[in-house]
């Protein structure tokens, strides 16, 4: 016996964000055309970030930065973070403690097993672009804010991806960056193409770090 099984399909869509929970992937938001696309996101968001919070049974997702539009397409700036239940399904604009950063779009989170959740530079959703190159952290324990170390920021990035690797050290790979002469590149730090370096944060430090890669010839 078969059965025919019809189900939504959504429009395709870049500027989403998306996280993996059991066997669900969740998508929130992303715009075509100039256009914005809901999701499962309540309110047209774009540019934005999603963490999962690991250390708690709920898996609750936060939902961080980004443009936020209402149904006129006119930018709304709500709650800097939303978080959602998957469970549930409903929203929440959790009140948080601390310094908030300023609102950033076209970053990407990273979310640790003891419950903070780290993002990297990013740039303002302003008129005028502002490229940051802050580390900020959210402590989802108790929900508050705070910054990890930038002694010797490497770059002020966007577009980049995020990695937690397996001793606590975040790389940052890839993205575009805004230079003094105002000209954006992206890709592996450095001009020897044997010999790249990526900017980290180390999570057990609290400090960010150039680590150098040597590419091996083919």
């Amino acid at each position: 016996m078969f059965f025919r099984v019809e189900s939504f399909t959504p429009a395709g869509r870049t500027g989403h964000s998306s996280v993996f929970i059991g066997n669900k992937l969740y998508f929130f938001g992303g715009g075509k055309n100039e256009k914005s696309y809901s999701g499962i996101c309540f309110r047209n968001c774009w540019g934005t970030t999603v963490a999962v919070n690991y250390n708690n049974n709920d898996m609750t997702i936060f939902h961080i930065g980004g443009y936020m539009l209402d149904h006129n397409n006119k930018n709304v700036l709500i709650s800097l973070v939303q978080t959602f239940n998957p469970l549930s399904g409903q929203w929440n604009a959790p009140r948080i403690t601390g310094v908030e950063p300023l609102r950033r779009v076209n970053i990407q989170a990273i979310a640790d097993d003891i419950g903070k959740i780290y993002v990297f530079g990013g740039v303002s959703s302003g008129t005028e672009s502002e490229f940051f190159d802050d580390i900020i952290i959210l402590n989802v324990n108790d929900l508050m804010w705070s910054y990890g170390s930038i002694a010797n920021p490497a770059f002020n990035r966007v577009l980049y991806t995020a990695t937690l690797l397996s001793n606590g050290m975040i790389a940052y790979i890839g993205g575009v960056e805004e230079t003094t002469d105002n000209i954006q590149k992206g890709g592996l730090e450095g001009t020897d193409t044997l010999q790249k370096k990526f900017y980290g944060f180390d999570t057990k430090s609290q400090r960010s770090k150039s680590q150098r890669i040597i590419i091996p010839k083919s």
